[in-house]
C-alpha cells in the first residue's frame, strides 16, 4: 500500500489544530488566582501542549509507515513525518505567539 506524504503534513496539521484548541480550553478554564499561579499554569500547558503536538504526529505517521512495503518510500514517508512534526512545533509557537498578543487582556495573553 502507498500513503503519500501529504498525509504526513495532514495528520501533524489536524494534531497542531487539536492541540491548540485543547490549549485555549484549558486556559479559559483555569480560574485566577492570587499571586500568579493561574499564569504559571497557563504557561505550562500552553508548553505541554506545544510539545505533544510534533511527538503525537510523529508517533501517528510511524505508525501508518508500517504499511508502506518499500523501503525507501517508507524512509521518504518518515522523513517528511519528522519535517512535518517539526513544522507544526513551530508553527503552535507562531500562532500561539500571534493570539497572546492580539488578546492581551484575555487569559490567553497570558501565554507570552
Amino acid at each position: 500500500m502507498e500513503i503519500s506524504i501529504v498525509t504526513a503534513y495532514t495528520w501533524s496539521a489536524i494534531m497542531m489544530i487539536v492541540f491548540f484548541l485543547l490549549a485555549v480550553a484549558v486556559a479559559y478554564l483555569t480560574p485566577n488566582q492570587k499571586g500568579g499561579f493561574d499564569v504559571t499554569k497557563r504557561k505550562l500547558w500552553f508548553w505541554i501542549f506545544a510539545a505533544l503536538t510534533p511527538v503525537v504526529a510523529f508517533i501517528i505517521n510511524y505508525y501508518q509507515s508500517q504499511d508502506i512495503q518499500v523501503v525507501a518510500h517508507k524512509n521518504k514517508f518518515l522523513m517528511h513525518s519528522g519535517i512535518a512534526a517539526g513544522l507544526t512545533f513551530v508553527l503552535f509557537i507562531i500562532i500561539g505567539i500571534i493570539v497572546s498578543k492580539a488578546a492581551p487582556r484575555t487569559k490567553l495573553g497570558s501565554w507570552f
